[in-house]
């Protein structure tokens, strides 16, 4: 993660750059809920994410979703990596902000 802005509160900012975007833009939005420790709710890009965080006892299951309003719109997300850098960022053991 070449940069990383959070302003954690509900109306909240957000705002990361990926090491090696290559001008690619960075994915910024606002926070719309938190409800802690489970639920975080998102815009950004004019879609809205859901970060959900369920205890099954022994681990702690993380399902992360970004809902598009359009195929288009989802087919800019792929283009623009978002799950790859998302699966990258979660993967890295380092802290990354």
């Amino acid at each position: 993660m070449a940069e990383c802005e959070i302003d954690l509160r509900p109306g909240g900012a957000f705002r990361f750059v990926n090491q090696g975007s290559h001008g690619a833009p960075p994915f910024s939005g606002i926070y719309r809920e938190i409800t802690p420790p489970e639920l975080l709710v998102f815009e950004a890009m004019g879609a809205v994410g859901k970060v959900v965080l369920n205890d099954t006892g022994s681990e702690t299951l993380m399902t992360v979703t970004i809902e598009c309003g359009s195929l288009a719109q989802l087919d800019q997300f792929v283009k623009m990596g978002v799950d790859v850098g998302t699966s990258q960022t979660l993967d890295n053991p380092r802290r990354s902000c």
